[in-house]
């Protein structure tokens, strides 16, 4: 009499469960999961995804943690993360469930930008920005084809004093945030000093 005896498979691990990030972050996001509850995880595949989920890539095979930051992203970007579990006999589990993670934006540019003429003096105003965080504007002169920076102010108005008659500059201004993201220039306005 013959007897045969069947070995049962090794299980595959666990997807992964828990996978979140950190929304609105400088160019980076910071990933979190929970651990597996098997004892023989050998690493973690991160995988990430900018296309509605359409493809994503590897960018990241951890051991022994369960947190991952995804750096040098661009600024007010969504993205999409997976991960992978592996155990030491390489068998990998199913995807997690899909996170999806936005990077801070950079401010918008200024709006309203106008420029008063008085006594030979020039006050540059504009709205304010509605973003909380702005720390501080900058004012830029157009030379030639190069922005020069003249001047970073905390209010929504510049005056610039000094200019020669005749002479026509073109201004813009830039909004700044507290983490040093700095908007797009708003529309250039024409200066000349009668």
């Amino acid at each position: 009499m013959k007897v045969s005896c069947l070995i049962p498979p090794v299980p595959r691990p666990k997807k992964p469960e828990g996978l979140k990030g950190v929304e609105l972050q400088v160019r980076k996001v910071p990933l979190t999961w929970v651990t597996n509850s098997e004892k023989d995880i050998a690493f973690y595949y991160i995988y990430r995804g900018s296309d509605k989920g359409q493809k994503f890539s590897r960018i990241a095979k951890i051991s022994g943690k369960t947190n991952y930051i995804d750096e040098g992203l661009e600024n007010g970007h969504e993205y999409q993360y997976k991960i992978q579990a592996e155990d030491k006999d390489k068998l990998k589990s199913d995807f997690s469930d899909i996170t999806t993670i936005r990077t801070k934006p950079k401010p918008k540019a200024p709006g309203g930008l106008e420029v008063k003429s008085e006594g030979g003096k020039i006050e540059l105003r504009w709205m304010k920005n509605t973003e909380a965080d702005i720390s501080h504007y900058i004012i830029y002169e157009k030379v030639l084809f190069f922005p020069k920076k003249v001047k970073t102010v905390t209010s929504n108005s510049f005056t610039i004093s000094g200019l020669p008659p005749g002479k026509k500059k073109t201004y813009v201004v830039k909004a700044v945030d507290k983490d040093g993201l700095e908007s797009e220039p708003s529309r250039e306005i024409q200066v000349v000093v009668k």
